[in-house]
């Protein structure tokens, strides 16, 4: 066949074949772009849910600096903080409340420094009157730090108190840390995967 006649044979099938292409490159183009739109969009609503920021700073409060009833400041197990530690809740009653005076709004994750020698031990934690039950898992003659869960804290002052349980057991610190402003409904600081249900709300 003379390649005139080809030309002339193919050439429209050629330009159907080069339209399509060009089609099917245009609907890529448009996916991809719906694809970074959806993606821009959801980044836009990460700052409300995970934290993109440096921690704040961590609130420590001391036995040494907390009220003192039924219990006694101690220094004769070592590593402990501050100037001493309180044990050892042995009498009925005893408690160590620590107060927040100047607290912002939020969701607080709260740690215990603390020592239990002789095994597990049960505690309450107190937070403006509302009452939960821990335990402390058992150290031997040192000290440890324990997870006491998430709390809700008002704005201005706020009590924590630990008190008795089961009793013999030592309080050396206790460490609060801010989760999420109830101002800005924002979270602070949280890993990422970790989930929040606060165990005490204050109204």
């Amino acid at each position: 066949m003379p390649r005139a006649l080809l030309h002339s044979a193919l050439g429209g099938q050629w330009e159907h074949l080069a339209a399509s292409s060009g089609a099917m490159k245009q609907r890529r183009r448009k996916k991809q772009m719906r694809i970074w739109i959806a993606a821009l969009a959801l980044a836009m609503t990460l700052p409300s849910t995970i934290a993109l920021a440096v921690p704040p700073k961590a609130i420590r409060l001391e036995a040494a600096d907390a009220q003192l009833v039924g219990v006694t400041l101690g220094t004769a197990i070592p590593g402990y903080t501050g100037k001493g530690y309180a044990g050892d809740f042995a009498p009925q009653g005893a408690k160590i409340v620590f107060t927040v005076p100047d607290a912002a709004p939020g969701v607080y994750k709260v740690s215990l420094r603390y020592s239990a020698p002789s095994g597990d031990k049960g505690y309450d934690l107190v937070v403006n009157g509302a009452k939960f039950s821990g335990m402390l898992p058992k150290t031997g003659n040192v000290f440890a730090t324990q997870p006491a869960g998430k709390v809700e804290l008002a704005a201005g002052r706020n009590t924590l108190a630990i008190e008795r349980g089961w009793g013999y057991y030592d309080i050396n610190s206790r460490v609060v840390v801010q989760l999420f402003s109830l101002l800005t409904q924002e979270w602070l600081f949280l890993p990422l995967g970790a989930a929040v249900r606060p165990l005490v709300t204050i109204n």
